[in-house]
C-alpha cells in the first residue's frame, strides 16, 4: 500500500464519510492534532471531532475477517437526544467509554445519559 493511499474512498453517491476525514492520507492523519487514533486489542480507532459531527473509523481484526466501521454522530445539544443515541448505541454493544467519545462527553454525563 503506497504511503499517500486515501484510507477510504468516498463514493459520491453514498457519501458515507466527510470528505474532510475520508480522503485524507494516513500519514496526513497520524500528523493531525484534531485525529485521535487508539489500538485496543484487535480494534484501531481513528477519531475526529469537528464542529458539527463526531467522526470515526473503526477497524477491527478477528481471526478470519476484518471489519471497517464508519461513523458519523451529529452534535446535538439537546439532552433528550443525547439520551437516546446514548441508550440506543448501548444496546448496539458500545461501551460508557466509547459513547462518551463519540458524543464529545465524559463516561460519567453518559452513565447519567443511560439512566434518563
Amino acid at each position: 500500500m503506497n504511503k499517500e493511499t486515501a484510507v477510504v474512498k468516498v463514493n459520491k453517491k453514498n457519501n458515507l464519510f466527510p470528505d474532510s476525514f475520508a480522503n485524507l492520507t494516513l500519514n496526513e492523519l497520524i500528523s493531525r492534532e484534531d485525529v485521535d487514533i487508539v489500538k485496543k486489542g484487535n480494534k484501531l480507532s481513528l477519531s475526529r471531532k469537528t464542529a458539527s459531527d463526531n467522526l470515526t473509523l473503526e477497524y477491527t481484526t478477528f481471526d478470519e475477517a476484518e471489519s471497517i466501521t464508519l461513523t458519523t454522530v451529529k452534535k446535538t445539544k439537546k439532552k433528550k437526544e443525547l439520551a437516546d443515541l446514548a441508550k440506543k448505541m448501548y444496546k448496539e454493544g458500545k461501551t460508557q467509554n466509547e459513547i462518551a467519545q463519540y458524543i464529545d462527553a465524559s463516561q460519567p454525563y453518559v452513565s447519567k445519559l443511560l439512566k434518563l
